[in-house]
């Protein structure tokens, strides 16, 4: 489970400014990604496909067992877009690290019209 938590919290802890309207796939990445970086469980579950959002509350309970200390050396949430990509009701968003790299790329479906962030445990 380890192996999931530190790559969930690399690609969104580690992303650059920027982003989309509310709506869009990338201003759905930026929400989702910035309720995480603040350790808002509830509030990413709003912008997370459903199967996604089970996995949250598992995500959540681990992250509450961070010792304050680690919680408050994070550093500044910034979000940066650098491309994104929609084909169908599938959308992925590339973001920028704060090395100046692209990131992973931040996966999204339509869920009842909406776009919703989706990941697994791989």
């Amino acid at each position: 489970m380890k192996k999931l938590i530190i790559p969930v919290f690399l690609v969104f802890i580690l992303i650059s400014c920027g982003g989309g309207d509310d709506t869009s796939p990338a201003g759905v990445a930026e929400k989702f990604s910035k309720a995480m970086y603040d350790q808002n469980i509830e509030e990413a579950k709003k912008y997370a496909s459903k199967e996604s959002a089970q996995m949250l509350d598992m995500i959540g309970s681990m992250m509450s067992m961070m010792p304050d200390s680690a919680k408050a050396n994070q550093p500044e949430f910034t979000f940066k877009v650098v491309k994104d990509s929609v084909a169908g009701d599938n959308a992925w968003v590339w973001t920028e690290t704060k090395e100046g790299e692209v990131g992973e790329a931040i996966t999204l479906k339509k869920e009842e019209g909406e776009w919703k962030v989706i990941f697994s445990k791989n």
